[in-house]
């Protein structure tokens, strides 16, 4: 990959977790799971529903789901609904602050 090219997605990187931080705290209702993700964590986008009903029909009780990049944990919450072993995973420390907050067990 070229200079140019890395210093373009850097700036894009930074930019975009520059948004993140002055959204602030967020509550969402993903597909029926309510949420609170931390500032400098990336919450599902309307595209995100793909996905996550993707997980909900697809994972089996006897999967084992890896969810990387899992951000707020929302797929990896939807999958645990499903499936016994699920571990999600993300390099953001904030990401570990996201959390589902309906009292449903998953």
């Amino acid at each position: 990959m070229s200079d140019e090219r890395v210093e373009a997605l850097r700036r894009w990187h930074e930019s975009a977790y520059d948004e993140l931080r002055q959204r602030g705290e967020i509550r969402l209702t993903y597909l029926d799971h309510e949420f609170v993700v931390p500032e400098d964590v990336f919450a599902p986008t309307p595209m995100s529903d793909f996905l996550g009903t993707a997980v909900l029909n697809d994972v089996r009780e006897t999967d084992r789901v890896l969810d990387m990049g899992t951000g707020c944990g929302v797929n990896a919450i939807l999958a645990a609904s499903k499936a016994r072993d699920v571990v999600g995973v993300d390099i953001n420390p904030h990401a570990i602050a996201a959390r589902e907050t309906s009292s449903r067990t998953v």
